[in-house]
């Protein structure tokens, strides 16, 4: 599985943003919609099995995000 998240999923506060930021999950309308998809993403990704991290196979990251 190959993925890419995008930088503008955060709840409003501090920027910059980084990893550990919140997604924007009181976010409606269609922002809404977008939000779900990454989080559904990133969810998927942390959930496997392995992963390959330049140029090594190791354990993802155990926990999902919300």
């Amino acid at each position: 599985m190959v993925a890419q998240s995008i930088a503008w999923a955060y709840a409003p506060g501090n920027e910059p943003q980084t990893e550990e930021s919140p997604f924007d999950l009181k976010a409606e309308g269609p922002r809404a919609l977008t939000i779900a998809g990454v989080l559904a993403l990133e969810n998927a990704v942390l959930s496997a099995r392995a992963c390959y991290v330049i140029g090594t196979i190791q354990p993802c990251r155990s926990s999902a995000r919300a």
